[in-house]
């Protein structure tokens, strides 16, 4: 009667709340990603691979805790809860039984329902090329460009740097995969600037990736060639993938996920070329790989180098749009290795991990005080320990790293609940000034491990039914200097969220953050300037309304402070409407955002719905007006009258719109436009076939 029960009220949630493959914390999430790198992220590995599971989920039977971790849906504690569970009863029976599972509430439910299922047991292919029949096949095209034609497209002839290819930006995709154990494919990439077959990109595109990725080969539990990442320990080291830093997902601190995984995006810099290999049994497993790399850099002459050159700076953009770029493209040359040995019991792992790099012309750090721990000569290495442990409802974990000048840091943390109703996370990091690391990205301040000790403390309370609070506070300190920061400091950040769902079709949240951090003074007459403390402030409340199964609305209002080192203010202020509707045919959205900031500082950071596997998120500043509309329409039925059966495709158009008020240009050096308009579109064909 029980399980009865059970079964009735998730069917009713499921039938209530459909799928939405974006949540709102994972909005947020590359909110605040895009606000400490100022860019978006080009990594949508993630998502596509989200999207596979929605077509075919994660057998809960057979899903070691890897992949569920993989999901990042489930925290470490829920994950160890669902394994006990299953060990100890056996094997689900429905998917609604898992409402039963300690730890996994209901918002949790809803969140994982469109990835899961519950089947048989299902064993791989043993005959490997069997594998290379029944898998999934998906051809990705997609263009972009401006409206309008910045100044960079216009000096071709009169001697200043320009951009040497036309501005659109295009992306290719071809991608493989069968049941997750065979992924392969070739992506190219081509950034708006870039020459296309002509010129220095005689081949098409800037950029070529391609991978081939297996898993679950006997004793070989993964093998890559070609483009692939690795991630190991909590990224002290190296942590190619996706990662997120301080949101209102409280208990996402955490990371975790297979050390080898291929590499499908179309970032052009944080990855590796070449081939690496799992093998385990049993308790044990060792990762061993092999990367021969091409990096854009500024080299410098140096005569007392054996080849004159030294590495000044190390570039990541992936540009290569004007003359100087493209003599700065792929003139470095890099030799990497590493590896990483893990065991594990019923309730704990460990691991050591290991990561070498061999330069074809030495790094060396510029000039400025605060770079002069950076990355140095033609050989860099790094080597780190990491555990978790569970007991009961307390789940620890951390790294232990030095790099090969022997400077440490450390990263440690624990994830509890202390009740059905509460959890509780704290992460403490202790990172040498002088620790440095290529490829990482722990939980910390900086965007990279350095220069950094810190303690965060998360917690969320579930008081009622349907309401939820949300909360953090983070204290951290800088003992040597930083990019616009003379000297040691120190700052905080806290965060308050309330959220409330009176019912299955309404949501409503508002929430506070608060935020010190160390600035050198803005003014010009110091000869050295001082260090202070600025102060940003921000308020934001959202209503999400769902109609019905098809269409959503949205409604959020946020405020800014921000209050410089001189006691200069500024003000910001943005609102926005959403109208949404999604059907098997078509899907559609329109935005109407307006927007009144006092400058750059006061900007205000939003995500934006746009074509799959793409997530926007813009920067409103100064005053005026951000409009897009989204069209998906679903063309499998013509694809399959005019090709053949199982067909499926899509074809997205995407218009967007800055018109900013009393403003004769738009942008700074080779991207100014003319006039107080900006406007970009996106045209996107997905065709799968299985």
């Amino acid at each position: 009667m029980r399980r009865c029960a059970i079964m009735l009220s998730v069917l009713l949630i499921s039938i209530a709340v459909p799928a939405q493959e974006m949540t709102e914390v994972t909005e947020q999430q590359l909110e605040n990603l895009a606000e400490i790198n100022e860019t978006e992220t080009e990594d949508d590995s993630y998502w596509q691979q989200l999207d596979y599971y929605k077509k075919h989920p994660v057998n809960l039977n057979t899903a070691s805790a890897v992949q569920l971790e993989e999901l990042r849906l489930l925290t470490p504690l829920q994950i160890s809860n669902f394994i006990s569970y299953r060990d100890l009863l056996g094997n689900l029976v429905n998917i609604y039984e898992i409402q039963a599972v300690p730890g996994w509430d209901i918002t949790t439910i809803k969140k994982l329902l469109p990835f899961i299922t519950v089947a048989d047991e299902w064993e791989p292919a043993r005959n490997f090329g069997k594998r290379f029949a029944g898998g999934e096949t998906s051809m990705l095209f997609r263009t972009a460009s401006l409206l309008e034609t910045p100044v960079g497209y216009q000096r071709k002839e009169t001697g200043l740097s320009y951009y040497t290819g036309s501005k659109d930006r295009l992306l290719f995709r071809c991608r493989y995969n069968y049941k997750d154990q065979l992924q392969y494919g070739i992506s190219g990439k081509k950034d708006a600037g870039e020459q296309f077959f002509r010129g220095k990109q005689q081949n098409g595109f800037d950029f070529y990736s391609i991978h081939f990725f297996v898993r679950k080969l006997g004793i070989v539990k993964a093998l890559a060639l070609g483009d692939y990442v690795v991630n190991m320990g909590q990224g002290l080291i190296q942590w190619q993938s996706l990662a997120f830093g301080k949101s209102t997902l409280i208990t996402d601190v955490k990371r975790q996920g297979a050390v080898l995984k291929p590499h499908t995006s179309a970032g052009e810099f944080n990855f590796h070329r070449g081939a690496g290999v799992t093998i385990g049994k049993h308790n044990w497993e060792a990762t061993v790989f092999g990367s021969l790399r091409v990096f854009s850099a500024t080299l410098t002459p140096d005569s007392t180098e054996e080849k004159g050159l030294y590495v000044a700076t190390l570039l990541t953009s992936g540009y290569h749009r004007t003359p100087s770029e493209l003599a700065r493209r792929n003139n470095l040359h890099s030799f990497n290795t590493g590896g990483n040995f893990r065991v594990k019991g019923t309730n704990w792992r460990a691991g050591f991990n290991m990561v070498q790099y061999h330069f074809e012309y030495p790094m060396r750090a510029s000039a400025n005080w605060y770079d002069r721990f950076a990355i140095s000569g033609k050989r860099w290495g790094n080597y780190s320990v990491d555990y978790s442990y569970t007991f009961s409802n307390v789940h620890m974990f951390g790294e232990i790293a030095t790099d090969c000048k022997h400077h440490q840091a450390v990263v440690a943390g624990l994830i509890t609940s202390p009740d059905p109703r509460v959890d509780v996370t704290m992460v403490y990091r202790n990172i040498n000034k002088a620790y440095q690391s290529l490829f990482s990205n722990a939980f910390t301040e900086n965007s990279m491990p350095t220069n950094e000790s810190g303690l965060y403390t998360g917690l969320v309370i579930r008081p009622f039914a349907y309401w939820q609070v949300n909360a953090y506070a983070d204290f951290f300190s800088f003992p040597w200097l930083k990019y616009r920061v003379n000297g040691p400091s120190n700052g905080y950040d806290y965060l308050v969220q309330l959220t409330c769902n009176p019912s299955k079709r309404v949501e409503v949240y508002s929430r506070y953050r608060y935020r010190s951090k160390p600035l050198n003074s803005d003014d010009a007459l110091q000869p050295i300037r001082n260090v202070t403390a600025t102060a940003w402030q921000s308020w934001r409340t959202q209503l999400a309304l769902m109609i019905n199964t098809r269409w959503l609305l949205r409604h959020r209002v946020e405020l800014v402070r921000f209050q410089s080192a001189t006691d200069n203010v500024q003000h910001g202020f943005a609102a926005y409407v959403d109208c949404n509707y999604n059907s098997p045919l078509l899907s559609a959205g329109i935005r109407l955002h307006y927007f009144d900031t006092d400058g750059y500082d006061s900007r205000i950071y939003a995500f934006e719905q746009s074509v799959t596997y793409s997530y926007p998120v813009v920067a409103l500043y100064n005053k005026g007006f951000r409009c897009y509309a989204n069209t998906r329409i679903n063309i499998s039925s013509v694809i399959r009258r005019y090709i053949g059966e199982g067909y499926n495709g899509s074809v997205t158009v995407r218009m967007a719109q800055f018109l900013y008020s009393g403003q004769k240009q738009i942008g700074s050096g080779l991207d100014v436009i003319a006039g107080n308009s900006k406007t970009d579109y996106v045209i996107q064909i997905l065709l799968t076939r299985r």
